[in-house]
């Protein structure tokens, strides 16, 4: 262990509020391009070129409250997440695999635009998150949760693998100027 890794885990926040979730609400915006931009910022530190553009923009996510499918998490009162999760069947996710398969065939939600707050890193507030995010999927009426992910964002993969997804394949998008196109697809089975 580096002492880097024990400074901070004696600084860490610890979570002793309730963690809520709730349908995100345009009067949610401010908060939602807040917590966006820290995302931001903490991926081109990591140097995960993803976000880095225009996408996601405000109207990305005000057509995501439109629909419904955009939630905002909450610690007490203080926005610290958000996720997005279209319900099965949406016509506009159908992510083609270069390599490998899906693991289900049964229907699916898509998770899109996840974010933990940078300041509750390493607190498990992100192991909250995914309990929502699955939740809403089943809630949906999906029995397979489906979504991509940077081959260098570690984080997300560590959280994923921990919570029981599998690597399914590789996917080609169209990126951003300069930016790599390629992810990588998870799925879990949900109960």
């Amino acid at each position: 262990t580096r002492l880097v890794d024990l400074l901070g885990a004696r600084t860490r926040m610890k979570l002793t509020e309730p963690v809520t979730c709730r349908k995100a609400a345009m009067e949610d915006m401010p908060a939602i391009l807040e917590l966006l931009s820290g995302a931001r910022k903490r991926l081109k530190k990591a140097r995960v070129d993803v976000w880095q553009g225009p996408y996601p923009s405000e109207e990305t996510f005000a057509a995501d409250i439109a629909r419904g499918e955009c939630f905002l998490l909450l610690y007490g009162d203080e926005p610290s997440g958000m996720f997005t999760v279209e319900a099965p069947g949406a016509p506009y996710y159908e992510a083609e695999l270069t390599d490998g398969k899906w693991h289900s065939e049964a229907p699916y939600s898509v998770l899109h635009r996840n974010v933990v707050a940078g300041k509750f890193a390493g607190t498990g507030m992100a192991d909250h998150e995914m309990r929502f995010i699955e939740k809403t999927a089943l809630n949906q009426g999906a029995r397979a949760l489906r979504l991509l992910t940077h081959k260098k964002n570690q984080p997300m993969k560590h959280l994923l693998l921990r919570h029981g997804y599998r690597f399914a394949g590789n996917v080609e998008l169209i990126p951003e100027p300069g930016l790599s196109g390629t992810r990588q697809a998870f799925e879990k089975v949900l109960k």
